[in-house]
């Protein structure tokens, strides 16, 4: 059996009020820029194809749509439904709609890599209101 010690403990002694905070340290540094957000161009088309179904030729529709990303912003606010329109050197390529920050076009022609501009027609105010915003397609 071993003699009962005696020691003296710091935890024993009473704990008094906090101390004031201590002033700030400096900041960081700014970290990377992320990458940038991705931009897709939908294009669709309706062509009419010729089947064959139980022996008689019948004319069907298949819409078949095809993607491309763009780069470039093309953020644009529009009150209501506005006309929007991308070309290239004055040479249309594709019409539609735009509404809510978001532009549904038609293409007239096929889309090469480029520069393009899309075009956001509408009326403000009795006024119209045009919005011309690069966009390059990859």
């Amino acid at each position: 059996m071993r003699p009962a010690t005696t020691c003296a403990s710091t935890s024993a002694r009473a704990i008094g009020p906090a101390g004031a905070t201590g002033p700030q340290g400096p900041g960081g540094t700014r970290g990377p820029a992320g990458a940038p957000g991705e931009i897709r161009l939908v294009s669709c088309e309706q062509p009419t194809k010729t089947t064959t179904a139980r022996g008689k030729k019948r004319k069907v529709k298949r819409r078949k749509c095809t993607t491309t990303l763009i780069t470039g912003t093309a953020t644009f606010t529009t009150a209501g439904t506005a006309r929007a329109s991308l070309t290239r050197n004055g040479v249309l390529f594709a019409t539609g709609t735009a509404s809510r920050g978001r532009a549904v076009l038609r293409v007239r022609r096929p889309l090469r890599h480029g520069r393009y501009t899309l075009t956001i027609r509408s009326v403000k105010h009795g006024h119209r209101v045009s919005t011309r915003t690069p966009i390059t397609i990859r």
